[in-house]
């Protein structure tokens, strides 16, 4: 298996780690703990194509040769 625990959202990880007893889905306190506001999760990107790349406007220290 090719599984990465940054592949699991929060709200699950107590479950998996058999801290909770029920799935976030059937817990209601799980169900009302993340506020609103709160931006949906995403997975970790880095190492992928879809990681967050800087955009750079520094000279680089080293000038290559013509």
């Amino acid at each position: 298996h090719n599984h990465n625990a940054t592949q699991v959202p929060t709200k699950w990880h107590s479950w998996l780690s058999h801290i909770r007893l029920q799935s976030p889905t059937e817990d209601a306190v799980m169900r009302n703990l993340s506020p609103t506001w709160k931006a949906p999760w995403v997975e970790n990107l880095t190492g992928t194509r879809g990681a967050h790349r800087p955009y750079n406007m520094v000279k680089p220290n080293i000038d290559a040769w013509d």
